[in-house]
C-alpha cells in the first residue's frame, strides 16, 4: 500500500509533457515521428517559446487598431449625416420649390439606374474571365495530373504490399498485419514507426503535384489581380456617378448649401466600403484555396472503401496475398475512371466558389455601396 502513491506519481510523470514546442514539427521531433529531420527545440516554460507575449501583443495592437478604425468610420457618418440633414433643412429655404427634395431624388435614381446596370456587366465579365482563366490555366494540368497518377495507380499499389521489392526508402513492403489494419481504416491509418499511412494520398499526390502549381497561382495572383481591376474601376465609375449626380443637383437647384463638403463625405465612406469589400472577398478565396484543392483524396477514398471492406473480409491461409490482389485488381481495371472523377469535385467547387465570389458577395457589397 505505501508504494501506492509513488506508482502514481510515476505515472503521472510518464504522461505529462514537461517541456513545450512552437510547431507541429518540432513535436513530431519530440514524440519521435520524424528522424531525420534533427533534435526537437524545447523550452520549460511557456512564456520562454515567446508565443503567449506575442499574442498578448497582436490582441492589443487588434485592439487598438478596430477601435481607431470604428471610431474613424462613426466620427465619418456623423459628418455625413450633419451635412446631409443641412442640405434638407437648408434647401427649402433656398427655394420656394415645394417639390425640390423629389425633384433631387428623380435626379439621383436617374444616374444611380446607370451606375447598377454598369456594376453588374462588370461583375459578370469578371466572373466570366475568372472561369476563363482556370480553363486555360489550371484545368488541363489537372488532365494531365490525372493521366499521370493514372499510370502510377498500379505501381503504388503494389508497393504496398508485404512482397513489394526493397527500395531505396524502405527497405521491404508493408507487413500484412499492417496492410490489413490500413484497409480497416478506409485507407488512412496512423502507424506506430510509420507514421501516418493514407493510400489515397498517395493514389492521388501525382494528380496534385502536376496542377498545385497553377492551382495556387490562380488563387494568389490572378485572381487577387482581378479583384484589384474591378476594384478599381468601380471606383472610377462611383466618381463619374459622383459627377452626374453634382451635375443634375446644379441643373434642379444651382446653390444647394455645403454640397462639395457632402460630396467628399459620400466618397470617402463609398471608398473605405469598396475597399473593406474587397478586403473580405479576398480572405475567402484564401480559405478556400487549400480545402478545395484537397477534395482529391476524399473524393477517391468514397470509391475505394467497398474495395476495402472486400480486402479486409479475407481470412485464413492465403489471405493476406488475396488481399493485396484485391485491392491491385481494382485500382488496376478502375483506377483510371476513380481518379477522373476524384477530379471533378474540384472543377464543381470552384464553380461554386466563382459564383459565391461575384454573385453573392461581390454583389453583396455593390449592393450595400449603393444603397
Amino acid at each position: 500500500g505505501g508504494e501506492a502513491p509513488d506508482a502514481r506519481a510515476d505515472i503521472a510523470r510518464k504522461y505529462t509533457l514537461p517541456v513545450f514546442t512552437c510547431s507541429a514539427v518540432e513535436y513530431q521531433k519530440l514524440q519521435r515521428l520524424r528522424l531525420d529531420d534533427g533534435t526537437a527545440q524545447v523550452f520549460q516554460d511557456v512564456e520562454d517559446t515567446g508565443l503567449p507575449a506575442l499574442s498578448r501583443f497582436i490582441h492589443s495592437n487588434i485592439l487598438r487598431l478596430v477601435h481607431a478604425h470604428v471610431l474613424r468610420q462613426l466620427k465619418g457618418v456623423d459628418a455625413l449625416l450633419t451635412t446631409v440633414k443641412s442640405v434638407i433643412t437648408q434647401g427649402p429655404s433656398e427655394t420656394p420649390d415645394a417639390d425640390l427634395g423629389c425633384r433631387i431624388k428623380e435626379a439621383i435614381d436617374g444616374c444611380l439606374a446607370h451606375s447598377k446596370e454598369f456594376l453588374a456587366k462588370l461583375i459578370s465579365n469578371m466572373q466570366q474571365s475568372c472561369a476563363q482563366e482556370y480553363d486555360k490555366a489550371v484545368q488541363p494540368k489537372v488532365t494531365e495530373g490525372v493521366a499521370d497518377a493514372s499510370g502510377y495507380a498500379l505501381w503504388t499499389c503494389q508497393q504496398w504490399s508485404h512482397n513489394a521489392a526493397p527500395t531505396p526508402d524502405r527497405k521491404r513492403g508493408m507487413h500484412w498485419a499492417t496492410y490489413r489494419a490500413v484497409c480497416r481504416r478506409d485507407g488512412v491509418w496512423q502507424h506506430h514507426s510509420l507514421g501516418l499511412i493514407n493510400w489515397n494520398e498517395e493514389l492521388t499526390n501525382p494528380a496534385y503535384a502536376k496542377f498545385a502549381v497553377a492551382w495556387e497561382r490562380l488563387f494568389m495572383t490572378i485572381l487577387p489581380r482581378h479583384l484589384e481591376s474591378f476594384k478599381d474601376q468601380v471606383l472610377q465609375e462611383l466618381q463619374s456617378f459622383a459627377a452626374q449626380v453634382r451635375a443634375q443637383l446644379l441643373q434642379v437647384t444651382p446653390s444647394l448649401p455645403q454640397l462639395d463638403h457632402v460630396e467628399r463625405g459620400v466618397r470617402s465612406v463609398v471608398s473605405n466600403k469598396v475597399t473593406n469589400g474587397m478586403q473580405a472577398v479576398k480572405k475567402i478565396l484564401q480559405d478556400q484555396q487549400r480545402e478545395i484543392s484537397r477534395c482529391l483524396a476524399p473524393t477517391l477514398q468514397s470509391q475505394l472503401i467497398p474495395t476495402y471492406n472486400t480486402a479486409l473480409a479475407e481470412s485464413g491461409t492465403g489471405s493476406a496475398r488475396r488481399r493485396t490482389a484485391i485491392v491491385e485488381t481494382k485500382v488496376e481495371r478502375h483506377g483510371t475512371h476513380m481518379l477522373q472523377a476524384s477530379a471533378q469535385p474540384l472543377g464543381r467547387q470552384w464553380g461554386e466558389l466563382l459564383h459565391r465570389v461575384w454573385q453573392v458577395e461581390v454583389t453583396g457589397v455593390m449592393e450595400g455601396v449603393l444603397k
